[in-house]
């Protein structure tokens, strides 16, 4: 098992002090893989983060972050900014509520759940005649919940993200809770629920993606794989390692209000000219589909010169190569996409 290092640091700011937990790898040279920040001190007062690190069922290393213990602050008096590369400090009046981390053998993978009593926007009310209320007419008032706009604007409140940056792909399709559409989207490199079907439209989840940036993220589409009615959701990753790049293919099914991952394989590998590239295709099987994955494109290469062994390395399942490997099919079964030839 791999070796990692937990080390708190504290940070002077301009207005008082930061709490950082860096998580280091100790395999070759020490490299911190995760920093987030668990308390900050502003004037008086001061706010912070209760952690517990874990070894999860599969023996690696996972973090669960939650808000702590505030005093002095409120919404009003302190402000969400990390600093790139670090997750911000989670508050108990912010729109998230726990943050869970989980060590997939190459990074952290973090997954969020939102806080219910958060509030994005100051609650609106109408009177039922729509004029401002008065007196006993207080007691038909509306509450309005917040607007899809308002939940992002706080997603990208809470990530440090421009309040400009628009989302690079929107789908409404069900794929959590009741049958009524969510807003699924990728903003950066988060994808991101909601709507209101979606945590009684109070809130929203988000998942980061396995890509170093949002340019990483070649193409999403979506199917229902395991017939229950909601869609599954599929992003091709682009990885570059040393001179060679290649595409992975992640599926992910929402679950027991997370996201969990179905299927992780290769699809794309090139090498200066030389390329190999898998063709992707959903298809129909009885009342949900599958995926049929073919050997596709090969230029420059072939059984003789190909340079790489068969394992990718790592949790992903192998390249299809033209001039060895047929049609793959993959089926939904025991919480995973299984490869049929």
């Amino acid at each position: 098992s791999q070796s990692a290092l937990l080390v708190r640091t504290r940070r002077g700011t301009d207005q008082g002090s930061v709490d950082l937990l860096q998580v280091y790898r100790l395999d070759g040279d020490p490299q911190a893989v995760l920093n987030v920040e668990v308390r900050k001190e502003v004037g008086s007062g001061f706010a912070e983060a209760k952690f517990a690190a874990k070894r999860g069922k599969n023996g690696k290393l996972e973090l669960v972050v939650e808000p702590g213990a505030t005093k002095g602050l409120s919404s009003s008096s302190l402000r969400q900014s990390p600093a790139p590369g670090v997750e911000g400090l989670l508050l108990p009046w912010g729109p998230i509520a726990r943050s869970h981390y989980a060590w997939d053998g190459s990074r952290f993978v973090p997954t969020h759940e939102a806080n219910k009593k958060y509030k994005p926007e100051e609650p609106q009310t109408v009177s039922s005649s729509g004029s401002a209320p008065r007196g006993s007419a207080a007691q038909s008032q509306a509450l309005i919940p917040p607007t899809e706009a308002a939940l992002l604007d706080a997603l990208k409140s809470s990530r440090g993200m421009p309040a400009s940056l628009r989302p690079s792909h929107v789908e409404r399709i069900n794929v959590a809770e009741d049958t009524r559409r969510e807003s699924m989207l990728i903003l950066d490199h988060d994808l991101v629920v909601l709507g209101e079907g979606f945590r009684g439209g109070t809130g929203f989840f988000y998942f980061t993606l396995p890509a170093k940036s949002a340019a990483d993220i070649r193409h999403v589409f979506t199917a229902d794989m395991t017939g229950d009615g909601r869609r599954e959701i599929f992003v091709r990753v682009i990885e570059h390692i040393g001179d060679v790049t290649r595409h992975v293919l992640h599926g992910y099914s929402f679950e027991g209000g997370d996201f969990a991952p179905i299927l992780a394989v290769e699809v794309y590998r090139a090498m200066g000219g030389q390329v190999i590239a898998n063709r992707v295709k959903v298809e129909r099987r009885g009342k949900h589909y599958g995926l049929r994955i073919e050997p596709g494109v090969i230029r420059g290469w072939d059984a003789s010169n190909y340079p790489f062994a068969d394992s990718t390395g790592d949790s992903c399942g192998p390249l299809l190569l033209p001039f060895r490997d047929s049609v793959t099919h993959y089926r939904y079964s025991g919480g995973q996409l299984v490869a049929e030839r």
